[in-house]
């Protein structure tokens, strides 16, 4: 919100707020109730001003709900075709109260239950309004902003003297000491595993195969993990990676996890890339990183430093090139732009492309390559993702008459994203396709002995595995005795400060005897010159504090004892269990027949391992004699010295690329580097809080090269103009403001609109949710999740793939959480249909429809995420935005909730002119009517829980209102078998008595029921006016068994039921609303409530695999008296306060 009496004094600020109120001015109070926040040294002198103000808007709300609420019908609905937004609307007074009483404040804050709002027609489309001089009621736009802190042993003079090499080398060891501190990673979902190798003298350790569950393109071999199945974790090495149909990686650790496994995730660390880039460049400019007392092992492998350094300066050369030799007849359709830009490449060693979205780049490059590969020189293609090398490897592959491919000269390494690519010249072009055609001989003998080494494993399969529980007793045993000699310590600890608490309590009662004879004079001659009774009196305050803090460790250590004392029970338990099972088995027999047995597989092992050794020769001769690699920029770097050198580099999507990697690539080459993408479009990943490292590290090459000024171009730059991929509606969305109109749509072969009665003729749509008072939420990951905006999605993409299958769908949203969300209330028939996933991974891709959800509704922030506020081009909000859109060749969706948005966006935002320009030119939809397409009966009817009892006839629509809800939910709750969690934004005692019964029934058939609560003090106005109630009615609920975690803010309305029913929407569940215009709607899929129960997890808890778990506390305990904490936040940020107000007690989430 813009501070325009900023430069009022506090004197001032009095007066104006006086007359203000006489004028009814709204606008300019909330404005100046902004304001006051900001004066921290006057806040005193401005209190009674502020109260009056707030007093004044209030009385205002509830002047208008009660004029709400008097309306007996609502009026006929106006159409965004019908309506415009003007001046005049803005200026009308009623219409900026409207939107101006609002702002900031939360759907539970605007609605308490007791107000009833009966009409549906209430709440109706909203309009966002469009970027104006006089819209001065939305906040400012906001970036995340770090601090230049400098590179470590550098000055600014210094470091600026340093080349392009060694300053990425120092920044890169800077960045792996900051990501150290914080422990950033990703993790890999792994599904059961098996143990392959013993813990043999010469083995290293045990070595387990595990199957892939995720994506795991980034990590590779050597690579340091940490494994976590179950209650274990332990550390470990990629020893091994397989990718394909049936992708899996092989971990090396010294734990002995049993002969099967669990599945679990494998946690990678951040660093791990960085340390190979840095050790790589370290190595050939004489610099050696020493870790853990051994020095980098990475010798030179002399890359061409000295052309990458005149790449980044962009120091160009001309070539002498006979350009009347290429033959442009031979390609139909090639644009002058494109022309251009393969003429320019070949006229210099390094060249520049910018390539906006579906301009032809990936055509106008595999031409280029294919005329490098008839000049008989060697062309290395690579990109950030796979799906980027994918399309230009393709559009190769498709060339007529390709002898380079039909020769398995062009060579794909590492994974193949692209469908078209991996079914059709799987065998053609990748460099296991073209490996195994070349050595089938000795696939069939390696065959020949897996199959030989499996029967041996399987007929002596129990042999193995009694042999596997004798070690297994023995990691118990050493187990057991860790937790013993813990316990021990922990215990002659206690004794310590036990005894040290005694002398306290001493001590303290010798004080305050003589505080009390002191302060009445007493005490004599030795009372003259003593302490005084004040000096008693601090010196009590001290022993008390001491006695204190003292006692708090105490309580901790005393936890710690009974912990380790259950952990010891626990394994004892397994290790009896396992020596009874062995007790009819003598170990020395066991081991001597297991080694026999062992070293027989052990030969069959050997002659398996010398096989692949000679495969992987026949891969390297495959590598050596190719013309064109295509690979990853990560492989390029790993695989640097198998790759060898390359006349011509091609580095794609490059804008997207870290700077070290696109050094290391360019240094490959020996004539030619040619750089392209779109600096439009999503800037590298930098997980850095100094803008010193990003500036080096994070900046895109085009700026840093300095050939991104359109307005002086380099010789050696050359853009393509024309797009063939979007409609023109689509495009005009984004070539004003991120390409300066410059980009223009060429004849485009486009399908016919999609018929359907949803979107209809429409190119551009927006699906308004707001009619439907949604919410979204951060998860325990940090990402953003909100469910009725997901079941929109649900239902829509369901819509459009019935009307007409041959429509590619993507469904893109800017947090990860939405994502996996969606594919937890999805079918994974219609999974299977679409393309899903975050806007990054959407770079360079395209689909027919594109489905924008931009996930941001009614939540605990008045600001909206980077992603969304951008006001600038250069902002990643807008790049981001920019991707998004530019995916769509046909239609494009937008999934928002138009209300909040048109509060938080900023004034001038890309967003808010693009949903703007989508108002007036396309169609906004009520998101109801998307929800209805499903209806509640179809939804029920997929789940074992069917209605029972219920006297009333289901509606046709997807969501049903309170009156409905409550039978149908306490149905569901009756026939729970596992767990139930219920998220409730306010409770109330009446709705809580009528749903206890059914939950004492389910709790003593062993469900777990967890309330998930506001702290008293935020539960609307029952908990402000009855504090003491509240407390009763939390106290009542625990005592029949259920688990209850307070939260201080909560939005969040649903129910998870076991772990396939979900229930949510805008009623809250343990409260009575008494307004049907909310409702709530149900998901029935496997697995959707043990993911939401996730998402809406605190992100502090660690990962839980069951319902039941989840059902348990995430609020740790009070340190001082016991008691249950809230999850509350402070202007220091996020802790637990102690529920009694009358102790002290609280636990930081850092310790937590």
């Amino acid at each position: 919100m813009p501070r325009k009496y900023i430069k009022l004094k506090a004197k001032e600020i009095i007066p104006l707020a006086q007359e203000l109120i006489n004028k009814k001015d709204y606008a300019n109070l909330v404005v100046l109730e902004n304001e006051i926040g900001f004066r921290n040294k006057a806040a005193k002198i401005l209190e009674p001003t502020l109260n009056e103000i707030k007093e004044f808007l209030k009385n205002k709300n509830n002047k208008s709900i009660k004029q709400k609420q008097t309306i007996s019908k609502a009026p006929k609905k106006e159409t965004v075709k019908t309506r415009t937004i003007n001046k005049e609307n803005l200026k009308d007074e009623s219409y900026v109260e409207s939107e101006i009483n609002n702002i900031g404040l939360d759907i539970d804050e605007r609605l308490e239950p007791s107000n009833k709002i009966n009409d549906k027609g209430d709440i109706q489309i909203h309009r966002i309004r469009p970027s104006d001089i006089d819209l001065t009621d939305t906040p400012n736009a906001w970036e995340p902003k770090s601090e230049e802190k400098g590179i470590s042993g550098f000055s600014i003079e210094e470091l600026e003297k340093l080349n392009w090499s060694e300053k990425f080398y120092y920044s890169l060891d800077d960045l792996i000491t900051e990501l150290r501190k914080t422990g950033s990673g990703k993790s890999i979902d792994v599904l059961p595993g098996k143990l392959i190798q013993g813990n043999e003298i010469d083995s290293g350790g045990y070595l387990y195969l595990f199957p892939l569950n995720t994506s795991a393109e980034d990590i590779f071999e050597n690579a340091k993990v940490n494994l976590r199945i179950a209650n274990n974790k332990v550390e470990g090495r990629i020893a091994g990676i397989s990718l394909g149909s049936k992708s899996s990686i092989q971990i090396r650790t010294e734990k002995f996890l049993g002969d099967k496994t669990e599945g679990g995730k494998v946690f990678v660390d951040d660093t791990a890339m960085y340390e190979v880039l840095r050790d790589l460049i370290g190595a050939e400019i004489g610099l050696k990183k020493s870790t853990n007392n051994q020095t980098n092992s990475s010798t030179s492998l002399g890359l061409n430093f000295e052309f990458a350094e005149k790449l980044i300066k962009n120091e160009f050369s001309d070539i002498d090139e006979y350009l009347n030799k290429v033959n442009f007849e031979d390609k139909d359709q090639l644009n002058n732009s494109q022309i251009n830009f393969i003429k320019n490449s070949l006229a210099t060693d390094i060249s520049y492309l910018w390539g906006p979205p579906g301009t032809g780049k990936t055509k106008t490059l595999a031409f280029l390559i294919n005329h490098l590969c008839n000049k008989g020189e060697r062309t290395l293609i690579c990109s950030n993702t796979n799906m980027a090398v994918d399309q230009v490897i393709l559009k190769c592959a498709e060339e007529k008459d390709n002898k380079f491919v039909k020769d398995g000269k062009v060579v794909r390494i590492g994974k193949v994203s692209n469908d078209d690519l991996n079914n059709k010249y799987f065998q053609d072009i990748t460099i296991e396709g073209i490996a195994e055609k070349r050595s089938k001989e000795l696939l069939n003998r390696q065959k020949v002995l897996i199959n030989k080494k499996h029967k041996l494993e399987k007929e002596n399969e129990e042999l193995i595995d009694i042999y596997n529980k004798f070690l297994e007793a023995d990691q118990l045993k050493l187990k057991q005795n860790n937790f013993i000699n813990r316990g021990r310590n922990a215990q002659s600890e206690a004794k310590s400060m036990k005894e040290d608490l005694d002398r306290l309590n001493y001590q303290y009662e010798e004080l305050v005897e003589k505080y009390n004879v002191r302060k009445v004079g007493g005490g004599g001659l030795r009372a003259l010159i003593g302490r005084t009774p004040e000096t008693l009196k601090k010196d009590i305050d001290r022993n008390n504090d001491k006695a204190s803090n003292l006692n708090e460790v105490l309580n901790e250590k005393k936890i710690l004892i009974r912990n380790l004392l259950d952990k010891n029970n626990e394994i004892g338990l397994k290790i009896s269990k396992i020596n009874n099972d062995l007790k009819d088995y003598q170990r020395s027999e066991i081991e001597y027949n297991n080694k026999k047995i062992k070293e027989e597989i052990n030969i069959f092992s050997e002659e398996i391992q010398i096989i692949e050794k000679e495969i992987e020769d026949i891969k390297q001769v495959v590598i050596n004699e190719a013309k064109v690699i295509g690979t990853t920029l990560t492989k390029t770097y790993l695989k640097a010295s198998d790759l060898n050198t390359f006349d011509n580099v091609i580095i794609d999507e490059a804008s997207m690329c870290m700077l070290p990697a696109i050094f290391l690539a360019g240094s490959l080459g020996t004539k030619r580097i040619i750089v392209c993408g779109d600096f439009s479009q999503l800037s590298p990943i930098c997980k850095t809080k100094n803008l010193s490292i990003t500036n080096i590290l994070g900046n895109n090459i085009f700026e840093v090269a300095k050939v991104n000024d359109l307005r002086n171009p380099k010789e050696n730059f050359s853009m393509l103009d024309i797009q063939y991929r979007m409609n023109s509606q689509i495009c005009s969305l984004i070539a004003p403001f991120m390409y300066e109109n410059k980009l223009k749509t060429g004849k485009i072969d486009s399908k016919k609109l999609l018929d359907s009665s949803i979107i209809k003729s429409a190119r551009l749509t927006i699906i308004d949710t707001s009619t439907m008072m949604p919410f979204s939420s951060t998860t325990n990951t940090g990402s953003k999740i909100n469910p009725i905006n997901a079941l929109v999605a649900r239902n829509l993409i369901n819509e459009l793939n019935n009307s007409d299958p041959d429509f590619e769908i993507g469904y893109c949203v800017p947090y990860k959480g939405q994502d996996k969300l969606l594919r937890a209330i999805t079918n994974v028939n219609l999974v299977s249909k679409i393309t899903s996933g975050t806007v990054h991974s959407f770079q360079g891709d395209e689909k027919d429809i594109i489905i924008y959800d931009t996930v941001e509704a009614i939540s605990n922030s008045n600001v909206l995420g980077p992603f969304l506020t951008a006001t600038h081009k250069w902002a990643e909000g807008a790049k981001l935005l920019n991707v998004a859109i530019s995916r769509a060749k046909e239609h494009l969706i937008f999934i928002a909730d138009l209300s909040t948005l048109d509060k938080k966006l900023p004034n001038n935002s890309f967003l808010r002119n693009v949903l703007n320009e989508c108002q007036r030119d396309g169609n906004v939809i009520d998101s109801r009517t998307i929800v209805d397409l499903q209806s509640i009966s179809d939804e029920l009817s997929k789940s074992y829980f069917q209605p029972a009892n219920i006297n009333f006839e289901l509606p046709k629509t997807g969501h049903v209102n309170e009156d409905q809800f409550f039978p149908l939910l306490y149905n569901d709750l009756d026939q729970a078998k596992d767990a139930i969690i219920i998220f409730s934004g306010f409770f109330t005692p009446k709705r809580i008595e009528e749903i206890i019964p059914i939950l004492q029934r389910r709790i003593s058939n062993g469900v777990s029921v967890k309330f998930v609560l506001p702290s008293n003090e935020t539960n609307g106005s029952f908990g402000k006016n009855q504090p003491e109630a509240c407390e009763k009615v939390i106290k009542r609920i625990r005592q029949i068994g259920i688990v209850v975690d307070q939260r201080a803010r909560l939005h969040q309305k649903a129910v998870l039921i076991d772990s396939d029913i979900v229930w949510h929407g805008s009623l809250n569940p343990l409260s009575y609303a008494g307004k049907t215009l909310e409702s709530m709607m149900t998901c029935r899929e496997s697995g959707v409530a043990l993911q939401l129960a996730e998402n809406l997890s605190l992100k502090y808890t660690s990962k839980r695999n069951s319902m039941k778990q989840w059902a348990e506390k995430e609020n740790p305990s009070c340190p001082i008296c016991g008691k249950a904490t809230i999850f509350a936040k402070s202007p220091y940020g996020f802790y637990f306060p102690c529920e009694d107000k009358n102790c002290k007690g609280k636990v930081s989430t850092r310790r937590f």
